[in-house]
């Protein structure tokens, strides 16, 4: 349990992690993931929104692939989209986004 803890998806060792501590009693890991999202395609107005986090303990094990765990990300995307055709476009969309 401990080398899995320190496991490069964890890294529940490292100096600047105040928060995550390896637990050398622990028998399994019990974190959370989960993400947030907002969508909306129809219409002429296009928003895509999403807020993602990991936390440290997290290990999906046999259930999937965790490339790392203890982070959190988001985007948003902002767009608008002209489908009336014309005899140079069938439609065009102009789109804005943001990773973090």
């Amino acid at each position: 349990m401990i080398s899995l803890q320190q496991s490069s998806r964890h890294y529940l060792q490292r100096p600047d992690a105040s928060y995550a501590r390896v637990d050398s009693n622990a028998t399994s890991l019990t974190g959370f993931a989960g993400r947030y999202s907002i969508n909306k395609q129809s219409g002429s107005i296009i928003l895509n929104a999403a807020f993602g986090f990991i936390d440290p303990w997290f290990d999906s094990n046999d259930l999937g692939f965790l490339w790392r765990g203890d982070a959190i990300n988001g985007h948003l995307v902002l767009g608008y989209k002209w489908v009336t055709p014309t005899e140079y476009y069938r439609s065009v969309q102009l789109r804005f986004a943001t990773f973090g």
